[in-house]
């Protein structure tokens, strides 16, 4: 008999998994996935939900035996793997020794399908770099063919679309696909309109508050903290990056002029991450490349420090690496107090400013409680509350909307449109609609050469 694997979740009620089946579970409601996601972990215990796996040699309802049949792809490494990275380090070469490479990490793959796959994923050419050099949008795809060469009997997925371009989602759901016509069940939880063709079950779970969307104008935008005299935030001249003998940025030119609003797009691998570290001081190469910071060029003795005092930073690896075992204040005062030389607590403007955001996304009863046992989404909320609160004289947002429903896109939107009027502002972003109104110049990479662009 093919194997038939029955939940029953709270909201989502009782659903039975059978062979080779696609389930769409799209939900606006980030805790609710989260919930359910920690549970088939075993991270948390819900008595009143329960779960049967059967086929023709077993039946158990034992969750520790059901995870030896099914594969979880949540995006993001184990508390022990994240112990192995941190943030900013691909860009060093000799703290990567002993990370393994792409092809170590996926394994023996035999299926031709799959190799080809690779192939056009573009993932041929960097089997032999180490994973942490992967952008986003590669990591996440190098997860789901890790699974699916597994071929396990479900594969449950969280957002297995967010930061991947449209021609790699093209690619997923053709995956997904031929991984369902071979016996493989798919669930996928998402708050995106994605609707594949191989999807056989499709539900809508809505359970967030409607009322989400608050009062802009109660939020006071206070002065920039740092001294924004400056006609050029920033400025590239024929940047080049390589690593390991692989050209990652090409001659890049771009002048970014105090108050400009850009969004910066690309392909997964384009290059787009490897850019903004130039700019944000992440990269040593910065040092033998023309790169000007705020008029000033770097390498005249200004500290990274000083560089990121001056900018607002978000990008999801910021998110991947970030320490979750910390309570939503110490993390906000983590990244507002970043440079370790400068001891200082809020202002009592700075103080209000805070609580302004968090009832902004009502997150004012989370202070205390550590990011760890708070959903993805709200985690990625607190970092961007804690960057907005930094009031630095220029915003730089990589992918900041990753899992957002559409309500809290465009609640998001709206604040970022009203804090940048008197800032200079860079997105990027895999998604058009993502990007708020007040962007009016487009730089796009592809291959790691860049120009401006008319439109996206």
């Amino acid at each position: 008999m093919p194997f038939l694997l029955k939940l029953n979740f709270n909201s989502l009620g009782n659903i039975s998994i059978g062979k080779g089946e696609g389930w769409l579970m799209h939900t606006n409601d980030s805790n609710l996935s989260n919930g359910f996601f920690d549970w088939l972990e075993g991270k948390r215990f819900h008595p009143e939900s329960t779960a049967e796996y059967i086929d023709e040699n077993t039946t158990t309802s034992d969750l520790f035996t059901i995870r030896k049949y099914i594969k979880i792809l949540r995006f993001h490494f184990s508390e022990n793997e994240s112990a192995k990275f941190y943030y900013q380090q691909r860009y060093h070469s000799t703290e990567n020794d002993n990370i393994e490479t792409l092809n170590s990490f996926l394994g023996n793959i035999t299926e031709p399908y799959l190799r080809q796959l690779i192939r056009r994923f573009a993932l041929d050419k960097l089997l032999g770099e180490k994973i942490n050099m992967l952008s986003t949008g590669e990591f996440r795809k190098a997860f789901v063919l890790k699974a699916a060469i597994a071929k396990p009997g479900v594969i449950f997925m969280e957002e297995p679309y967010t930061g991947i371009d449209s021609e790699s989602c093209k690619l997923l759901n053709q995956l997904f696909e031929h991984l369902v016509l071979g016996g493989s069940s798919i669930v996928i939880f998402t708050s995106t309109n994605q609707k594949p063709d191989f999807i056989s079950h499709n539900f809508s779970i809505n359970n967030e508050n409607s009322s989400i969307i608050n009062d802009i104008e109660h939020i006071v935008i206070p002065d920039i903290t740092y001294n924004d005299n400056f006609n050029s935030a920033f400025e590239l001249k024929n940047v080049f990056a390589r690593y390991n003998g692989r050209d990652v940025l090409h001659n890049i030119n771009w002048k970014v002029n105090r108050n400009q609003k850009w969004s910066l797009t690309g392909h997964n691998g384009a290059g787009k991450s490897t850019l903004l570290s130039f700019v944000y001081a992440d990269n040593p190469q910065v040092y033998c490349n023309k790169v000007f910071l705020f008029d000033k060029k770097r390498g005249s003795g200004e500290s990274i420090w000083e560089v990121k005092d001056q900018i607002g930073f978000y990008s999801s690896e910021l998110h991947l690496y970030f320490n979750k075992m910390q309570t939503v204040e110490v993390a906000i005062n983590s990244i507002v107090f970043q440079n370790p030389y400068q001891r200082r607590t809020l202002t009592s403007s700075e103080n209000n400013f805070k609580i302004q955001l968090l009832n902004y996304f009502n997150l004012d009863l989370l202070e205390q409680k550590l990011l760890s046992e708070l959903s993805s989404v709200t985690q990625k909320i607190v970092i961007l509350v804690a960057v907005l609160l930094k009031n630095a004289p220029l915003l730089i947002l990589d992918e900041p909307f990753q899992g957002f429903n559409d309500q809290l896109i465009q609640k998001s939107l709206t604040l970022i449109n009203k804090y940048v009027e008197n800032r200079t502002f860079i997105m990027v972003s895999h998604n058009n609609s993502d990007f708020p109104e007040c962007i009016n110049r487009h730089f796009y990479l592809e291959k790691g050469i860049g120009h401006e662009v008319a439109e996206i």
